[in-house]
């Protein structure tokens, strides 16, 4: 838990797995 900014680029990297495996 030192940088919450790793932990946004995480789950913008989820976010997009997610969206690509919907289409």
């Amino acid at each position: 838990m030192s940088g919450p900014r790793h932990y946004g680029k995480l789950r913008a990297i989820m976010v997009r797995a997610q969206v690509q495996t919907s289409i």
